[in-house]
């Protein structure tokens, strides 16, 4: 600018008014940005007293209720360590006098292991003499069996050594004949090939002579063919000549359809640019705030695993140090053993501590990596969750304008695939024509060369009737082969049988011999395992009488034992019941005591809370007002910066008018305007980038507040929900549990009960088994006594039975309380998720209130940009036409100076508009906030005093429970007591008379073992004599049975030697007929030549009419293609119409359709990215 006007000293005045104006601009903006940098900081410091305010109001109601929980929290401990004070004295007095009756349980049960060791002593010594003599008895035995063995095996050896001798003589006369006949076979075979050489040769000669007439006659159709070829190549020629005006239109018409696709795509693509620019803005800001978030929580992880490795090495360092000290002191040459052992203990004590400090720093370090990783996964969460409906709204517009430019597109396709189908159909019908007359052309070559192709059918019959006689004399020589060779082969098999039979008999002598000698070994085997059999059965008898003996012993004593230990056990049961019993009153005591103290913490904390968040929305409306007028502040700098840019608008036309006044040399003022473009560029990309830091700061405090204001009082919400429904749900479960633990006590008094009743069932069985045993010795007196404790046994079974089914039905009692507990929980579960599900979709209803004034505020920001670009753009245009006219005239320069400022008025009106509208949006924003506030703490309010009301109802019900469970317990602690004093005295009476009636049984089973003695020597004796019969008799089957086989190879021998006379004869008879049969076939194929000559001949005259009728209908097929191509036509242009109707119709139901589902989207990916952030930290705990 300063060569352009420093040529002429007029133009000197110019060039420095210029330099002011934007010297001036310079100054207004460095003034604005300190307006706006002192106004934020105001704005700050008066944010900071009202949090400081606040803060100390929280800390005050924070140290009421922190006093207030932590009395109510002592008088809980109080009453909880009376409690256990008192539990754990009548603890160590039931362990006193438990203590008692156990050392009475362990000395009986000393007295009994003696007195078994001693019976098992004795015992073992007897056992071990019997299983000395049991171990001689078998050794013996298994020599004699061994050695029978043995003799058996020499026996079957001999025999198969000679079937071996004989069986190899007859395979190598079998091998004698097999060669002979192989040699009969080759010479017939020789004969037979010979015969095929010369078959061969008279086949060449054959095909030679064919070969040669199918080359003259497709020599004399090949020619014909060029003929029609040429004129085929001239129809072609013609129809390309034809197809030119066709191809110059199709060019023309693309260029005008490409030309229109251009302009939808040049126009879809500006909008998608700025829709781009626009996402790529917020992209780049959720990316670096991602880039932060990570950065921030990496920086973090290192200085954790930073510090994990400097105490790692710090803890190896100090393990060195102490392997160094012992090795060391282990290498003193003075050292003593004492002294050795001494350094490795204090060194394996030191590495242990060493260890142990290790083990925990790791842990601390992977438990604070955990809590980093959960942290970043909060924070994304956070993030991501703002940028969804960002990417959405993109998604969506994006989606709009493809639908809209796809369906502008395909109006365009549609309609230039309607004029290129008008083309390609008179395309179409000339080539039709075309293929017409080449087809006329082509049947009448084919006609024409028909008598041709009748020739070569001939010549191929002839060739084919002569191959055929070939075969058939080739196939009457192999047939000839064949017969014979088979011949031979059955003389072969004939003979073959004969030595097979040889083969049979002595196989079948060896079968026989080996089935005698194995009979014979096995049966004297036998007899010799049933005499040592006897002797170990025997010895076996014996031992069983000493462990009866035993037996007997060690049942006496265990009754003894038994008897001590049922009546300690039953006494102990009564003090474990006591123990329950007052344990439970003392724990229910202390457990009213808490649901009191309890109650009373959650009312402070309610009352608390509603004081806190009265707090909490004074001081967000306070915040709230502080940022309403810090932005009213920075829209007056922002519109000042815009009338600044008006006043240089008006300054710089006013300096264009006095220079063309002046006047100035032509080329002078152009350059002026080119470089006042250049200005007037540079001051709208610079204000341009001022929309967007403004845009930039409004939308955060935007979201700031979103946040601020849905998330603060939704989570408040959404925690009185979780109180009241966990409230409810942990009184319900801490009954539930209450039942469930009175159920697990009645369980084990039934397993009490059964293990008293398996105790009386065993007494029981023992008596029993005693009277069985005594009923033969007519000790009634005995059984008598028996069958009295029996009674008393019996009868206290039937009480514990009773008992039993009586603490079933309290089971099942317990049980029906239980399932309608479980119910009801699953139902306030169920009722919590659907609350908070409410109240997440009441939250994005309130967001959207925000998020509809964000949008409108920011919308204003993009009119204000979208105007003051157009406005620039004209001041520029109207300059460059300006500089385009080679000379101005005055009125031409006065009707571009006024359009100019009529432009620039236009805009300070237009400014002063959008001042109002977003002044208006803040004072908008600052009463919504204001009225949600108020809403919330009436709300807030209410649901409070509700949650009061049911926590002392809750209470009071609590209270009632309690004492009916009480009462309960006493009634079934009495019960208890009072069933168990019974069995004592039962128990007292029912265990001595089981000792006498040990001692007769084992007198029984002597005398049972002797009489088992004998009738097993009997039995031994009366087996041997057995085995010796059936030897005799399986000797005589054998015989049999070879008798039967002999016949039955003797018959296979002559069906064998018939089969094989019977193939000999009919191969000779077919032999002898192959000639005659040769004869038949070569009359055949002469006859089958005649035929399809005639054939042949009948062919061509029927292909000669259907090529002429051929020609007649393509002629005919010409006239109706034209008709078809006209109505096709008409088909085509009335189809486009109605495409393009529906084309209009979907682009509206388009937007309808996608504006739902856009929300659908929204909401899905909003709950995908719950779910994945839940995922994530249920992975990461």
């Amino acid at each position: 600018m300063e060569q352009i006007l420093n040529k002429d000293s007029k133009y000197l005045l110019i060039y420095n008014q210029l330099t002011d104006i934007l010297s001036r601009y310079e100054r207004n903006l460095e003034e604005i940005n300190d307006k706006f940098n002192k106004s934020n900081n105001q704005m700050l410091l008066a944010n900071r007293d009202v949090l400081e305010h606040y803060s100390a109001e929280l800390d005050k109601l924070n140290r009421g209720r922190t006093i207030s929980i932590n009395k109510n929290q002592q008088e809980i401990k109080k009453f909880r360590d009376d409690a256990e004070e008192k539990i754990r004295h009548l603890k160590i007095e039931v362990i006193t006098s438990k203590k008692v009756y156990l050392e009475s349980i362990e000395l009986a049960k000393a007295k009994y292991l003696r007195e078994t060791n001693d019976a098992l002593k004795t015992h073992d010594e007897e056992i071990e003499a019997i299983d000395k003599e049991l171990k001689q008895l078998r050794d013996e035995y298994r020599v004699i069996i061994q050695k029978v063995e043995a003799d058996k095996e020499h026996r079957l050896r001999d025999i198969n050594n000679t079937f071996n001798t004989k069986k190899s003589e007859i395979e190598s006369k079998i091998s004698v004949l097999r060669k002979d006949a192989d040699q009969e076979i080759n010479l017939i075979k020789n004969d037979t090939e010979e015969h095929r050489i010369n078959t061969d040769e008279s086949y060449l000669t054959i095909k030679k002579s064919h070969t040669q007439t199918s080359i003259k006659l497709n020599d004399f159709i090949n020619k014909r063919k060029k003929e029609k070829l040429s004129i085929v190549e001239l129809l072609k020629t013609k129809y390309e000549d034809s197809l030119k005006p066709f191809e110059t239109e199709k060019s023309s018409l693309a260029t005008s359809y490409q030309q229109e696709l251009d302009s939808i795509q040049a126009k879809y693509a500006a909008r998608v640019q700025t829709l781009n620019i626009q996402f790529d803005l917020q992209k780049n800001d959720y990316n670096t705030e991602t880039g932060n978030i990570i950065k921030a929580n990496s920086l973090a992880k290192t200085k954790i695993n930073s510090d994990f490795s400097a105490l790692t090495r710090s803890i190896e360092d100090s393990k060195q140090l102490e392997t160094t000290k012992r090795n060391k002191e282990l290498l003193r040459k003075d050292i003593t053993d004492i002294e050795k052992a001494k350094v490795n203990k204090e060194y394996k004590k030191a590495i242990t501590i060493l260890n142990k400090k290790l083990s925990d720093a790791i842990k601390t370090n992977q438990k604070n990596v955990n809590r980093l990783k959960v942290q970043l996964q909060q924070n994304l969460y956070n993030h991501d969750l703002n940028h969804i409906e960002q990417i959405n709204n993109w998604r969506y517009n994006k989606n709009v304008y493809q639908y809209e430019n796809n369906q502008s597109i395909l109006k365009t396709k549609n309609q230039y695939d309607l004029q290129l189908l008008k083309i390609s159909l008179k395309e179409n019908l000339l080539k039709l024509n075309l293929n017409n007359d080449i087809l006329i052309e082509e049947n009448k070559l084919k006609k024409d060369l028909l008598p041709i192709e009748s020739q070569l059918s001939i010549s191929s019959l002839i060739q084919e009737r002569e191959i055929n006689l070939l075969n058939t004399e080739d196939e009457t020589y192999q047939n000839i082969f064949t017969l014979k060779q088979a011949i031979i082969t059955n003389k072969f098999f004939l003979d073959k049988v004969e030595l097979r039979y040889e083969l049979d008999l002595i196989s079948e002598q060896k079968r026989l011999n080996e089935a005698i000698i194995n009979v014979e070994t096995q049966l004297e085997l036998e007899q010799l395992k049933l005499k040592r059999n006897h002797g170990i059965y025997t010895l076996k008898l014996n031992k069983e009488l000493q462990s009866s003996l035993l037996q007997q012993k060690n049942n006496i004593e265990t009754i003894k034992k038994d008897k001590v230990t049922y009546e300690a056990n039953l006494n102990i049961n009564n003090l474990e019941a006591r123990s329950l019993f007052e344990t439970k009153n003392h724990r229910k005591n202390a457990l009213i005591e808490l649901e009191k103290r309890q109650t009373i913490i959650h009312q402070v904390k309610i009352k608390t809370q509603r004081q806190e968040l009265q707090n909490k929305i004074e001081r967000t409306i306070e915040l709230a007002k502080n940022e309403a007028n810090l932005h009213e502040e920075v829209n007056h700098n922002f519109f000042n910066e815009a009338y600044t840019l008006y006043q240089i608008g008006e300054q710089i036309t006013k300096l264009v008018d006095d220079l063309f006044k002046l006047p100035s040399h032509p080329e002078t003022f152009r350059q002026f305007l080119k470089q006042i473009n250049l200005i007037f560029i540079y001051l709208k990309d610079e204000f341009n980038f001022l929309i967007k830091e403004y845009t930039t700061i409004d939308n955060k405090l935007f979201n700031n507040r979103i946040a601020s204001m849905t998330e603060h009082k939704y989570r408040i919400k959404h925690e009185e929900i979780i109180n009241i429904f966990s409230n409810n749900i942990n009184q319900i479960e801490a009954k539930r549990n209450e039942l469930l633990k009175q159920y697990e006590d009645i369980q084990s008094q039934i397993v009490l009960i059964q293990k008293k009743k398996a105790l009386n069932h065993s007494i029981v069985d023992n008596y029993l088994k005693i009277n069985k045993n005594e009923k033969s010795r007519n000790k009634k007196a005995l059984i008598k006594y028996n069958n009295v404790q029996i009674k008393v046994l019996k009868d206290e079974i039937k009480l514990l039975n009773k008992n039993q089914n009586e603490s079933n039905k309290e089971i099942i009692r317990l049980s029906n309380k239980v399932i309608p507990l479980d119910k009801q929980i699953k139902r306030l579960e169920k009722r919590q998720k659907d609350a908070e599900e409410r109240l997440n979709n009441q939250r994005h209803r309130e967001e959207f209130k925000y998020l509809k004034l964000q949008k409108k505020h920011i919308n204003s920001y993009l009119d204000f940009s979208n105007n003051l670009e157009k406005r620039i753009d004209i001041i520029i245009n109207t300059f460059q036409s300006l500089i385009d006219k080679a000379y101005l005239s005055n009125n031409y320069f006065t009707n571009q100076e006024t359009k100019i400022s009529k432009n620039i008025l236009g805009f300070i009106n237009f400014l002063v508009l959008k001042q109002q509208e977003l002044l208006n949006n803040w004072l908008e924003l600052f009463n919504i906030t204001k009225d949600d506030q108020d809403r919330m703490y009436a709300n807030f309010v209410k649901t409070t005093n509700y949650a009061l009301d049911r926590i002392e109802k809750n209470h009071k019900k609590f209270l009632d429970t309690e004492e009916k469970e009480k009462v309960n317990y006493s009634k079934t602690y009495l019960n208890e007591t009072e069933r168990n004093n019974d069995l004592i005295l039962k128990a007292k009476n029912s265990m001595e008379q089981s000792i006498k009636n040990d001692r007769t049984s084992y007198r029984e089973t002597y005398r049972n073992t002797e009489i088992a003695i004998s009738n097993n020597s009997d039995l031994t004796n009366k087996q041997i004599l057995l085995i010796s019969e059936n030897l005799r008799g399986v000797k005589d089957d054998f015989q049999k049975e070879h008798l039967v086989r002999l016949a039955k190879i003797e018959k296979n021998k002559k069906k064998n030697e018939l089969e094989f006379k019977d193939n000999i004869n009919i191969k000779t008879k077919e032999l002898n007929v192959v000639d005659k049969k040769n004869n038949i076939k070569t009359k055949v194929i002469f006859d089958r030549y005649k035929k399809d000559k005639e054939r042949n001949l009948k062919a061509m005259q029927l292909k000669s009419d259907k090529y002429s009728d051929l020609i007649k209908n393509i002629n005919s097929n010409k006239r109706n293609d034209e008709l078809k191509l006209k109505t096709e036509l008409r088909l085509e242009e009335k189809s486009n119409d109605q495409n393009n109707r529906n084309i209009d119709i979907k682009i509206n139901t388009y937007y309808s359709t996608t504006k739902k589902e856009q929300a659908k989207i929204i909401k899905k990916e909003q709950k995908t990215l719950l779910n994945s952030y839940k995922f994530k930290i249920k992975e990461l705990k």
